[in-house]
């Protein structure tokens, strides 16, 4: 959900009234492949868990991963991820 910096966005949902729904997801524009997870946070963790989704989905291929710049997309542990899985870029 892309929304403009600043603005909440409103995303209809099965979920329960007034809680939060933190979710992760990917797009592979060129062949069409997409993925979504929820996650009990939006933060750092859920964040490498999606990575590693992506990694066991595209086994043995090069990734170029484009992100935005929030901050569960830096840090010390996702270097250290990005260290240990060098088909990720």
């Amino acid at each position: 959900m892309w929304a403009k910096k600043g603005t909440q966005p409103y995303v209809p949902t099965r979920s329960q009234h007034q809680k939060r729904l933190n979710v992760f997801g990917w797009v592979d524009p060129v062949n069409g492949f997409h993925g979504m997870m929820k996650a009990e946070k939006g933060d750092t963790t859920g964040f490498l868990k999606m990575l590693m989704r992506i990694i066991i989905r595209f086994k043995g291929k090069i990734i170029d991963l484009w992100v935005d710049n929030a901050r569960w997309h830096k840090g010390e542990r996702v270097r250290k991820f990005l260290l240990k899985n060098r088909n990720l870029h």
